[in-house]
């Protein structure tokens, strides 16, 4: 990463420190509210903990952490156990109880904020964006280095996160993908729900004077949800999202730097709360977009290649058909064959890569020539007709269907079958050699495969 020329690190380094810390800090619970699908409830504590901050203000009269915490921890519990209560009792939808709550205690902080203004250095900006360009200016010696103050709390918080997770690795995992079996098993998933909800108010206490609160909510879903669209694996997923959560929280302090001084954007200040926060957006937009698996991209690959794959089957087929019936098929009459008029785009798209698979022959596609199919190319097709009459004598001893209907419902699955599924069909129908129809199912032999090998030669 190319660091802006007006960067320091006895100033933006400890800036930088602090945002990568929140980053990795909010991962660790982010994680487990994604895979439970409660990550709004991060957004509820995120803002219902700001009464709490408050009152240990009016109380302690000082911004002493301690104070902070204790305040922000009842709210956090209270938010909590309001907004169960509304569920179970007063039988309101989760989402709509989480939205009562988290608004209604936002709201009393902004209302205690401006009332106690006079006594309390906080103000709504803070509380949104908080106030990480002047953490540098707070700290505390240490073997005669002065540390920031949110740089020991934050990685204090850290640590605690990591050490919770480690001890009750094996009650968080089950007790956030099933907890019924956990209950059943004698692991309270109640309880665990409440300590992972401490774990948020705790990271959120932590970060709330440095980064406010649209950071924290950005952190608490953006590297969590990034990380479980690259991998399916949680053990994979939540050091993932640590590690995501800590570089992009790098990269938005750094351009929050480097875009007002390049006179791009015409931009004279850069909050690093809010680039960072746009920056977990767009991480998440583009691992939606580009992910190996389930990104969108990647889904449209693997119906394309499924397109082609039923497109070369079917043409497998019915040039099969009609080779067993004596008849050549030149490729100008491929237009009009059954399997084609279903997919009417340009032949040179599904033909040559049948050829490059050398599943027809080569010269087939220079001039006149009959298109014929290779020994490859017949042990496909063959597979393909048989599996499609494996399943119309299926489908008649099992569904009531007529047998004019049987061939489109095969069609279907036929392109979608498994070796292990083929094997249970041949089990299943092998008594007979004979489709519904009283035609053959080709049997599995080498006979046709060594006909047409000698025709190749």
């Amino acid at each position: 990463m190319i660091l802006p020329e007006n960067w320091s690190f006895d100033y933006d380094g400890w800036i930088l420190l602090v945002v990568m810390l929140v980053g990795a800090s909010c991962a660790i619970p982010g994680s487990f509210l994604l895979v439970r699908r409660q990550s709004m409830t991060g957004d509820a504590i995120s803002h219902a903990i700001l009464p709490g901050i408050v009152l240990g203000f009016l109380f302690s009269g000082t911004r002493d952490w301690h104070w902070m915490f204790i305040g922000a921890a009842a709210a956090g519990v209270a938010s909590t156990v309001i907004s169960q209560l509304l569920q179970s009792i007063g039988k309101v939808e989760r989402g709509a109880a989480l939205g009562v709550v988290f608004t209604a205690f936002f709201a009393l902080g902004l209302l205690l904020i401006r009332q106690a203004a006079d006594h309390v250095d906080l103000d709504p900006l803070c509380v949104l964006f908080g106030e990480v360009e002047i953490v540098p200016l707070d700290t505390v010696e240490i073997m005669g280095i002065h540390v920031p103050h949110a740089v020991l709390v934050l990685m204090g918080m850290f640590l605690i996160g990591a050490a919770i997770t480690l001890l009750f690795w094996k009650e968080l995992l089950i007790t956030s993908f099933d907890p019924a079996v956990a209950d059943s098993q004698g692991i309270s998933s109640f309880w665990l729900q409440q300590v992972l909800m401490m774990m948020v108010a705790m990271t959120c206490v932590a970060a709330f004077e440095a980064v406010g609160t649209i950071l924290v909510i950005a952190m608490l879903v953006g590297p969590p949800a990034t990380a479980r669209l690259l991998t399916e694996r949680f053990r994979v997923m939540l050091p993932l999202a640590i590690v995501l959560g800590a570089l992009v929280a790098a990269i938005g302090q750094v351009l929050a730097i480097s875009v007002p001084t390049s006179q791009v954007l015409g931009v004279e200040d850069v909050s690093i709360a809010g680039m960072t926060a746009v920056l977990c957006g767009a991480m998440v937009v583009v691992a939606a977009v580009t992910a190996p698996r389930t990104g969108m991209i990647s889904r449209w690959l693997n119906r394309c290649r499924i397109r082609l794959k039923i497109i070369q089957e079917d043409l497998l087929a019915d040039l099969y058909r009609r080779d067993i019936e004596g008849r050549d098929v030149e490729i100008a009459e491929v237009a009009g064959m059954s399997a084609w008029a279903r997919h009417p785009w340009s032949l040179d798209s599904w033909l040559k890569p049948m050829a490059i698979h050398r599943l027809v022959r080569t010269g087939c596609l220079v001039g006149s020539r009959p298109l014929l199919l290779t020994s490859e190319g017949v042990r496909m097709a063959e597979r393909v007709i048989r599996i499609h009459r494996l399943w119309e004598g299926y489908l008649a001893g099992h569904v009531s269907m007529p047998l004019d209907h049987l061939h489109l419902a095969a069609m279907e699955l036929e392109h979608v079958t498994t070796p292990e599924i083929e094997q249970a069909l041949d089990a299943y129908t092998g008594i007979s050699e004979l489709d519904p129809h009283g035609r053959e199912i080709p049997p599995v032999s080498k006979s046709v495969h060594e006909r047409q090998a000698t025709a190749d030669e």
